[in-house]
């Protein structure tokens, strides 16, 4: 089974693969240049420096595909990420909410008039789960984790 490989590595390979190619090639160059000057005949170099063109063309496709493949697996894993963290935000939104009207409807409250407030209700909420959240983290820091 092949290893999933990170996007990051996968530019890198990338990289790699074009520097790698481009080396060859000018390899390939340098030998004709080197066999014109002299007055000899390069035409096979030209054909094997036509042959390493493709050949590096193709590993630099291949690589540029495998990179925007892993790219938009780790696009889609982002997004269904976010979907899910907003999911579970808005559950505990509504449920914080529900249990909120029925205490608003326990006191004598109507509907309509909680509706009204639940902005409000929800901010101080927020605000009161925010400064818990601190307390137990600080308590933490200082060694006491029983809060």
């Amino acid at each position: 089974m092949p290893t999933k490989r990170t996007v990051a590595e996968l530019e890198k390979n990338l990289s790699r693969i074009r520097a790698h190619g481009e080396k060859r090639l000018e390899g390939i160059r340098a030998r004709i240049a080197k066999l014109e000057a002299s007055g000899l005949n390069a035409e096979h170099l030209y054909r094997e420096l036509d042959q390493a063109r493709r050949t590096v063309e193709a590993g630099e496709a291949l690589a540029a595909r495998n990179l925007a493949e892993a790219q938009a697996i780790e696009n889609a894993e982002l997004a269904r990420q976010a979907q899910a963290e907003k999911a579970m935000r808005e559950a505990i939104d509504a449920a914080h909410k529900a249990r909120a009207a029925q205490n608003w409807a326990k006191v004598g409250g109507s509907p309509a008039e909680f509706e009204a407030a639940w902005p409000g209700i929800r901010a101080e909420i927020v605000t009161q789960k925010t400064l818990e959240l601190s307390a137990r983290e600080i308590l933490a820091e200082v060694g006491f984790d029983s809060l």
